[in-house]
């Protein structure tokens, strides 16, 4: 795909890491493109007038004006907004970039009106928050799951999975359900059992916690500290997987500390 190809208006929904990361990277690596974004928290909005070309006074005309949607809002919210903000421009192409997959793909394929969609995850981040998250290169060299919804042609998923080469992660095809069996293993009930360390060692209410913070606690805790507004709606969306891996995990717990 050529760089002309991609003189296209591209909108974010959704100023947080992963939405603030994907407004950089298209700014650094597509040279033709306009990049705009939109954020019902103002203050964030505002601080990323350095980063986007424009931004939109309301969801209503990023998404009216855009020839591709990045739909980078927590989970929930993403459910809440897909019936209606598809039906704002039939033309564009809407991508989210969800933690877990099932709902938001069963909620796409619901959807009786015509519309183009793919379900994308992009495999990175950090615990950091806020602008000083925000990284060009988030995505370098991660795995960028591509999931096809009924609402996905094969021209629109070739295309996708360019443009995401373009930012230097690397696509990955896979459906909803073996990507949130596998995350559930590998990504959300890890953040569970981090958030649960951090919780046991809190109640213990010592004086000068940190001192006894040890390296290997740190290292286990640390994406405990990924705000719980973005994390909990993945838990809820996902329990189908997240339960029985929380029992295979018990059970090896169980075997070690014999």
């Amino acid at each position: 795909m050529n760089e002309s190809d991609f003189s296209k208006n591209i909108a974010i929904i959704g100023i947080g890491q992963i939405g603030g990361s994907l407004a950089l990277a298209f700014k650094r690596f597509l040279n033709n493109s306009t990049i705009s974004a939109w954020d019902c928290n103002t203050k964030l909005l505002n601080q990323a007038k350095g980063i986007i070309d424009y931004q939109a006074n309301s969801l209503q005309e990023a998404v009216r004006n855009a020839d591709i949607v990045w739909l980078a809002t927590p989970v929930d919210t993403l459910l809440e907004l897909i019936p209606t903000i598809i039906t704002i421009n039939k033309n564009a192409l809407f991508c989210d970039v969800g933690s877990s997959k099932i709902q938001i793909v069963n909620s796409i394929n619901a959807v009786r009106k015509k519309c183009r969609f793919i379900s994308t995850h992009p495999f990175a981040g950090t615990e950091k928050t806020g602008p000083a998250s925000w990284d060009a290169h988030l995505f370098l060299d991660k795995t960028f799951f591509i999931i096809p919804t009924k609402k996905s042609s094969l021209d629109d998923i070739s295309f996708i999975q360019s443009l995401i080469k373009k930012i230097h992660a690397i696509p990955y095809l896979i459906d909803a359900s073996t990507h949130d069996k596998i995350l559930a293993h590998t990504s959300h009930l890890p953040f569970a059992v981090s958030l649960a360390l951090q919780y046991m060692l809190d109640e213990l209410n010592l004086k000068n916690q940190h001192i006894f913070e040890g390296p290997a606690f740190k290292s286990m805790t640390r994406i405990a500290k990924c705000p719980i507004s973005t994390m909990k709606p993945i838990l809820s969306t996902n329990k189908k997987f997240i339960k029985p891996a929380k029992e295979i995990f018990l059970k090896h717990l169980a075997n070690i500390l014999k």
